[in-house]
């Protein structure tokens, strides 16, 4: 199955499995030196730098795996008009407690990866896409209604 990513993601995700790749000749270093401590099963430092192991493995299996699997869209080619889409960065108000930040729209599997991001999936992305600088909407989550108020959107992939 193939996911969309952003350009944005993409290169993002790229310098996220560099670092990783970077850590994992440390952390097998220091699998290495522990084990040589004594006893595997009550070598506490063994097992923790083999725990880290494990789950940086598991990290640079997943990115991989999202990076082979994924079509890299241009946000920029999909708005030549400037309206929020995919990958758009887009700098929000959000009325009911005057709170400003900016979120770039990416795919789920970008947002569990990538801070200040929001999936394209969320009812808050699903409102705005496809509006402008300007506009205003009005979601009910959480219980409440919540107003947002867009306050800029930039189009471009980095």
């Amino acid at each position: 199955m193939t996911n969309f990513i952003t350009c944005f993601g993409y290169h993002r995700l790229e310098k996220l499995l560099s670092n990783l790749l970077a850590q994992r000749d440390g952390i097998i270093d220091e699998v290495s030196n522990t084990r040589s401590q004594g006893d595997l099963k009550e070598n506490e430092g063994y097992q923790l730098a083999k725990n880290l192991q494990e789950a940086l493995e598991e990290k640079i299996k997943n990115i991989n795996q999202i990076i082979s699997k994924s079509f890299i869209v241009s946000c920029a080619q999909l708005s030549a008009d400037n309206r929020i889409v995919f990958g758009s960065l887009v700098q929000l108000r959000h009325i009911n407690c005057d709170l400003i930040y900016w979120r770039r729209i990416v795919s789920v599997e970008e947002s569990f990866l990538i801070e200040d991001t929001m999936s394209a999936v969320s009812e808050v992305a699903k409102a705005i896409k496809g509006r402008y600088q300007g506009d205003s909407v009005t979601l009910y989550t959480a219980g409440q209604y919540n107003q947002y108020e867009i306050k800029k959107v930039l189009n471009t992939d980095y």
